[in-house]
């Protein structure tokens, strides 16, 4: 699969996708941004924890 999809709470945590929980959905996947347009240095907070 390309795309990996998850959902996780205010601190970071995994969630389960039972659709009744809500959180933040994140993704991974190799063609994503890796950083903000004339911003690098940015790239970091985009990739809390490897999840986009």
């Amino acid at each position: 699969m390309l795309v990996d999809a998850a959902i996780i709470d205010q601190q970071g945590n995994f969630l389960p996708a039972d659709g009744e929980t809500q959180g933040e959905l994140v993704l991974r996947a190799p063609w994503l941004t890796e950083s903000y347009y004339r911003e690098p240095e940015k790239g970091a907070e985009l990739w809390a924890g490897g999840w986009l």
